[in-house]
C-alpha cells in the first residue's frame, strides 16, 4: 500500500492499515513459496500508469 496518506481523514486510516499490513504481508509471503501468481492493481491517481518507483517516492513524501 504505498499511498502518502496526506489527506483529512489520515490518522483514521493509517490506524485500521496498520491492522492489516502483516497479515497482508504474510500472504504475499506465502503466495511465493507456493508460487501463486500475485497481480498488483494501481488505481492511484486515476492513471494506472504510475511505476513503483513513482509510487513509493510519493508515499515517502507524504505524512507518514
Amino acid at each position: 500500500m504505498l499511498n502518502p496518506y496526506n489527506h483529512e481523514d489520515a490518522a483514521q486510516l493509517t490506524r485500521s492499515v496498520e491492522d492489516v499490513v502483516s497479515p497482508i504481508q504474510e500472504l504475499v509471503q506465502r503466495a511465493s513459496k507456493e508460487a501463486v501468481e500475485l497481480i498488483y492493481v494501481n488505481d492511484n491517481y486515476g492513471d494506472r500508469h504510475s511505476s513503483q518507483g513513482d509510487l513509493a517516492k510519493h508515499a515517502l513524501e507524504g505524512e507518514r
